[in-house]
């Protein structure tokens, strides 16, 4: 039987993000225009003004957390809110963090720029592009010391450089012709006791990566996934079993890691 944990102002919830440890292991959430945390007593306090309507994207560092509303960036340091601006005017489509990095697409663009660690004003110079395909990004997550590029048609995964002016680079032979439905399906996930990341493709086949790219959905879940227009990812564990829930506009589908078999959640 579920019960309410928490009654927020506002109707809309546009997006959740837990990290153990961050504000002292609260659940950040913005619902409507608010940004608050939640204790896990189901306390909730207001910590400012996120504008926008959409879904908003989050990430941390040990400086700051970062929320991507309707393409703006903002950055939030346990005190205030403050906007910061991206280069060229481009809207921002997602947000990762690695080693006290953010690192931000491009809406349009193959282009992703990062965030210097401690720092609130992105360089115009700290850039670079995913040209492993010809497409645009989509989004990007951080797992296991590297970053997956998301484009529409394809994949590439880099990893930290050492370099100060170049942090991260390509790794040789991490480029995949598996391309993302939507950014929002991506989820990281716990796969045989190691981090990977599961996703639904442009192909609607939905796959995991762990190193490589294995596809995980069965005909049924392709179809289904055909048939759908916006598709949400998420993660959660439990009785020490693993489960990919995806949601879109027509059913709720979830993927047990333990088993390997797909359930319809009524």
């Amino acid at each position: 039987t579920l019960s309410i944990f928490s009654e927020l102002p506002g109707s809309k919830i546009r997006g959740l993000y837990y990290q153990q440890g961050l504000f002292n292991d609260s659940l950040i959430l913005v619902a409507d225009h608010g940004l608050f945390k939640i204790d896990d007593a189901g306390l909730y306090s207001s910590l400012g003004t996120i504008p926008g309507l959409g879904e908003c994207k989050f990430a941390a560092t040990s400086f700051s957390f970062c929320i991507i509303s309707d393409g703006l960036v903002y950055l939030y340091d346990g005190a205030s809110i403050q906007v910061v601006s991206v280069p060229d005017d481009l809207r921002v489509t997602d947000v990762a963090s690695l080693n006290n990095y953010f690192i931000f697409t491009t809406e349009g663009t193959n282009k992703f720029f990062w965030l210097n660690p401690g720092e609130t004003v992105i360089d115009p110079l700290s850039f670079a592009s995913a040209e492993g395909n010809a497409d645009f990004l989509e989004g990007v997550q951080a797992t296991s010391d590297e970053l997956w590029f998301f484009g529409k048609t394809s994949a590439e995964v880099w990893a930290p450089s050492g370099q100060a002016d170049a942090p991260f680079i390509r790794i040789s032979g991490r480029i995949f012709n598996t391309g993302c439905a939507s950014n929002s399906s991506v989820a990281q996930c716990v796969f045989n006791a190691n981090p990977c990341l599961i996703w639904v493709a442009d192909t609607r086949e939905v796959v995991l990566a762990q190193g490589s790219i294995t596809k995980i959905s069965n005909d049924f879940i392709e179809e289904s996934l055909r048939k759908s227009s916006t598709y949400y990812g998420w993660y959660f564990r439990r009785n020490r079993n693993d489960f990919y829930v995806l949601t879109t506009d027509l059913v709720t589908l979830v993927f047990d890691l333990s088993s390997g078999n797909w359930y319809k959640w009524n």
